[in-house]
């Protein structure tokens, strides 16, 4: 009986993925049904980065001499025009929260055996209220998830907090995108933190301006170690 629901769910899923085929968020191929998210071309040539496997890698480098972190790595090697680029596209603006937490645990499934499998804690970096509720959830948040349940450690998406928007990044020189991150972000509860190791994740490391300022008030208020995590990052 178990037999002849399964291949009944297995003819359905059959149907539907002929009637609404599901296409890769990274090319935009059809999927086949076994793929999921992204296809398996892309999951074998989408840029990687193995940053994780480098203790002071070109992405530690860009928070050398500005502020103290343990680790600094992610998954992909962002490029524009690329499928890499896409894929945070759609994670962001095509309401697919599945696209992060897909991401994290992939990530997380590379990382089981580094350094960052040590850490207490993950702190998303925050949307403030207002653009949270129009996307309808926070890409970083989503991509935390992912990186939780396959590590193991708890995502805590409250004690680090977004004071007010920002204006948006996309043009802007280092010191301006440093001072439009100045003092927006805030910690809840820090004492939460004395004698942890924390890791910060967001979507793509740029400049580094947004992970300084998700910083500063834990290295100001604690004595917490820090380690980053990013879907992508761009060497600059």
């Amino acid at each position: 009986m178990e037999t002849q629901i399964r291949k009944i769910v297995q003819w359905g899923q059959s149907f539907l993925h002929l009637l609404y085929p599901r296409a890769c968020a990274a090319c935009g191929t059809t999927l086949k049904q076994q793929e999921e998210i992204i296809c398996l071309h892309c999951e074998l040539e989408l840029p990687q980065t193995n940053s994780h496997e480098q203790a002071q890698n070109a992405f530690y480098q860009k928070f050398a001499g500005k502020i103290s972190l343990e680790n600094v790595a992610a998954l992909y090697m962002f490029g524009k025009s690329s499928g890499v680029q896409q894929l945070i596209h759609h994670l962001k603006y095509s309401n697919c929260p599945e696209i992060g937490v897909f991401v994290g645990r992939l990530y997380g499934r590379k990382l089981r055996q580094s350094h960052f499998a040590q850490a207490d804690m993950i702190l998303p970096v925050p949307l403030h209220p207002h653009k949270q509720q129009q996307r309808g959830y926070n890409q970083s948040e989503m991509f935390g998830l992912g990186l939780s349940e396959e590590l193991g450690i708890p995502l805590n998406t409250t004690m680090l907090l977004r004071r007010y928007e920002s204006e948006t990044q996309t043009r802007k020189s280092r010191i301006d995108r440093w001072t439009n991150t100045k003092s927006i972000f805030a910690l809840d509860n820090p004492d939460c933190l004395q004698d942890k190791h924390v890791i910060i994740v967001d979507d793509v490391i740029t400049t580094g301006s947004t992970i300084e300022g998700c910083a500063a008030p834990i290295l100001a208020q604690t004595n917490a170690k820090i380690s980053v995590l990013g879907i992508a990052a761009l060497v600059q």
